[in-house]
């Protein structure tokens, strides 16, 4: 039992599946003696996939047993944030729970740490010739980030929104370690964002958050989510939460007036800028309109809001 990962010692821990374990070692056990009988296992090829076999075992090692634990040391996952990843995931602001934000905070810290991994393996390969040969697998680190997501803003900008969404989704699944990764969090709850994916595009504000650790950033992400939540989830509790947290924490922040005045009008529908600035001016604030930068279809398109 001491051999099977712990994760998978419970199918075997009862008779029947000790049973089930014990013959499976036999069967294991006679095949390899009669394939050194026969000759089998001396074939060019059949040593070739023994051989990767092995190799992949001590790439394994070396990641789980040496990597991991010299970059773990260096990750660092802000709580705070994660109270709202937690509450993102349970679609409610719900009362103090410790044990849903470690889990919360436990996740992001095992994201974290692979992709300070990846980065690690990917410095390590740039360096060698890299190349696959077995037809069914593809290389999916063969791509400049720079180059990549150069091509993926040329693609939404021509309104070619659904291959310019494949290409960050690559760039956040593969390169999550780059500055291009990073961005392609936001780039991609954007368009999420005008497809009508809201939950989507919420994920991946809230991992760029805090994965990115861009602290320049955090006051507008944090009203794009309230905006969100507010706007087209008709979620107030999560909307004002998010806006609450541009209003205490964002000092100097463009977005500040703007948080103030959706959560004081949280529920009621903003169809369009002239009504944002109608509303502006009968409580006697100026808001600016000039700086457009909203998702197409949102009611605000033209608000003062940098994504």
């Amino acid at each position: 039992m001491s051999w099977l990962p712990e994760t998978q010692r419970g199918l075997y821990n009862n008779p029947n599946g000790q049973r089930d374990l014990a013959k499976w070692l036999l069967k294991w056990k006679l095949f390899t003696e009669d394939a050194k009988k026969c000759g089998f296992s001396d074939q060019p090829d059949v040593k070739a996939i023994v051989e990767s076999a092995w190799e992949a075992e001590v790439a394994i090692n070396y990641v789980n047993n040496y990597l991991v634990p010299k970059v773990s040391k260096d990750v660092r996952i802000d709580t705070a944030l994660c109270v709202y990843a937690m509450w993102d995931e349970r679609n409610a602001v719900t009362a103090k729970d410790t044990a849903g934000i470690n889990r919360s905070v436990s996740q992001f810290v095992k994201k974290q740490t692979y992709n300070k991994v990846d980065s690690i393996i990917y410095a390590m390969r740039k360096k060698h010739t890299v190349s696959y040969t077995a037809a069914e697998y593809k290389d999916e680190q063969d791509g400049t980030p720079a180059a990549m997501i150069v091509h993926a803003d040329s693609l939404r900008d021509t309104g070619n929104t659904a291959e310019a969404s494949s290409v960050y989704r690559q760039l956040v699944s593969f390169y999550p370690f780059t500055p291009e990764g990073v961005r392609s969090f936001t780039e991609l709850a954007k368009i999420q964002t005008e497809k009508g994916e809201y939950n989507e595009a919420v994920n991946n504000y809230r991992s760029f958050l805090i994965l990115g650790n861009d602290k320049s950033k955090l006051c507008n992400t944090f009203f794009m989510i309230g905006f969100i939540y507010d706007e087209y989830l008709n979620k107030p509790d999560l909307a004002e939460v998010n806006y609450k947290w541009v209003l205490k924490n964002g000092s100097g922040c463009e977005l500040s007036d703007d948080a103030e005045f959706m959560t004081l009008h949280l529920g009621e529908p903003m169809n369009s800028v002239e009504e944002l600035r109608a509303e502006a001016k009968r409580q006697g604030r100026k808001v600016d309109t000039s700086n457009v930068d909203m998702p197409m279809d949102s009611g605000v398109s033209k608000a003062k809001v940098k994504k």
